[in-house]
């Protein structure tokens, strides 16, 4: 083993995502490497964050939620995240339920709990089996 394959450097740093707490950590072969990965890392997190986010409002997530029949344009990381989602449900035989926005929000996780004046989105229509179905007028 080498001396290089011994010098190894850790940086990390704490960002708000998806309304939780999360820690990045990257070790790398030198400082301004590892710093840039981290920075790429935490500019990662934050596009999934503007995509994901039920607490952004323009989220992919959030205006997927917010229509019962409209097509929209989503960002791929978006697209492989429902395939991904519709895959758990069905490999659970539904034990695995990302529909869940509806009762999230009656059971009080309405709003980003260390901030609640970011409000989550709402749910218009709900997903089963990967096809979205339009809940009938006046449903909660």
């Amino acid at each position: 083993m080498g001396t290089d394959t011994l010098r190894r450097t850790s940086r990390s740093r704490s960002i708000r995502a998806m309304g939780n707490d999360a820690s990045i950590r990257v070790v790398g072969p030198d400082v301004q490497r590892t710093e840039r990965l981290l920075d790429q890392a935490v500019r990662r997190i934050e596009h999934l964050e503007a995509r994901w986010s039920r607490f952004v409002p323009t989220s992919d997530i959030s205006r997927l939620n917010a229509t019962s029949d409209t097509v929209l344009d989503v960002d791929p990381d978006t697209n492989r995240l429902i395939v991904a989602m519709v895959q758990g449900w069905r490999a659970s035989s539904g034990a695995y339920d990302p529909t869940l926005l509806g009762a999230l929000n009656t059971l009080g996780y309405a709003a980003d709990w260390s901030d609640p004046s970011r409000p989550s989105c709402s749910a218009a229509g709900s997903w089963r089996g990967g096809h979205h179905r339009r809940r009938p007028a006046g449903a909660r």
